[in-house]
């Protein structure tokens, strides 16, 4: 994804956590410096440590959160919105809201 955004957005500043995070311990600060926090949601990400911590952080600090998903499935039968937002249910009872403030968005990789 960020691959392609730099593709259609040249000189947009796109921090991607496995290619500019140094330090885990560091990741609440790099979350603090983001304008905007897009969570690509896969199942699980909810359970990693690693992204309850970045999520939350955005919360924390009031960033505005986009949800982005890819499926193979038939979204007219899917329950993958529903499915995801029973995981942050599950793990983060109380930033559901502010996590999917808006609606995810369907990431079709062409």
């Amino acid at each position: 994804i960020v691959r392609m955004l730099q593709q259609y957005l040249p000189g947009i500043n796109i921090w991607l956590d496995v290619d500019s995070l140094t330090d885990i311990g560091n990741l609440e600060e790099s979350v603090a410096e983001a304008a905007r926090f897009v969570l690509f949601y896969s199942k699980g990400y909810f359970e990693s440590k690693n992204c309850i911590r970045e999520v939350k952080a955005a919360v924390e600090r009031g960033k505005p959160i986009t949800v982005l998903f890819e499926t193979d499935e038939n979204l007219e039968g899917s329950n993958i919105i529903q499915n995801m937002k029973e995981e942050c249910t599950w793990c983060l009872p109380e930033d559901v809201g502010c996590i999917f403030a808006e609606e995810p968005i369907l990431w079709i990789n062409s």
